[in-house]
C-alpha cells in the first residue's frame, strides 16, 4: 500500500468513526452495533477463512469445508437479522 492509499484509507476510517460518534448518542447503541457487526466477523468469519486456508488441499465439497461454510452463512444471517432488528426498533421508537 503506497502512501496516498494509506492516507486515504486512514482518512476514511477516521471520518466514518467521527460521523458514527456524532450520530450515536447512547453507549448501548454503539455496543449493539459492534455486537452485530464486528464481533461475528472476528469470532466466526475470520476463523472460517483461516480454516479454509489451512485445508486448501481438500476438495471444495469436503465435509470440513461444507460445515465451516454453513456455519459462516448462519452467523452472517443471524448478524444481519440482529442488525435489522436493532434498526427496526430504532426507527419505530423514534416515531
Amino acid at each position: 500500500m503506497n502512501t496516498k492509499v494509506n492516507a486515504l484509507v486512514t482518512l476514511t476510517l477516521v471520518t466514518v468513526c467521527f460521523l458514527l460518534s456524532i450520530m450515536i448518542n447512547k453507549i448501548g447503541d454503539a455496543i449493539t452495533l459492534a455486537g452485530a457487526t464486528i464481533n461475528p466477523v472476528l469470532g466466526f468469519i475470520i476463523p472460517v477463512i483461516f480454516h479454509w486456508k489451512v485445508h486448501q488441499e481438500k476438495p471444495l465439497l469436503s465435509w470440513e469445508k461444507g460445515l465451516s461454510l454453513a456455519s459462516a452463512i448462519v452467523i452472517i444471517l443471524v448478524s444481519l437479522m440482529s442488525l435489522g432488528q436493532f434498526i427496526y426498533q430504532k426507527v419505530h421508537d423514534d416515531q
